[in-house]
């Protein structure tokens, strides 16, 4: 995780001074970091659970945006 925290701090630099391919990468990079939390994260419940990590990183990436306007 320590040469990805690297990426992800170079990349939101790069978003920042206008680069929008940066973006795209660092989503990637997030996103597959949350894959593993959540598969480990869902290995300790009880086996008849029925929440898949895509779902739990979908959850998190909804949390994540913008709030919605009343």
């Amino acid at each position: 995780m320590q040469g990805e925290a690297g990426d992800i701090t170079r990349l939101l630099a790069s978003w920042r001074v206008g680069d929008h391919t940066a973006m795209d990468r660092l989503l990637h990079l997030l996103q597959r970091e949350l894959q593993q939390i959540a598969r480990r994260h869902l290995a300790r419940e009880r086996k008849d659970h029925t929440m898949q990590p895509s779902s739990l990183v979908r959850e998190a990436f909804l949390r994540l945006g913008p709030p919605e306007a009343d």
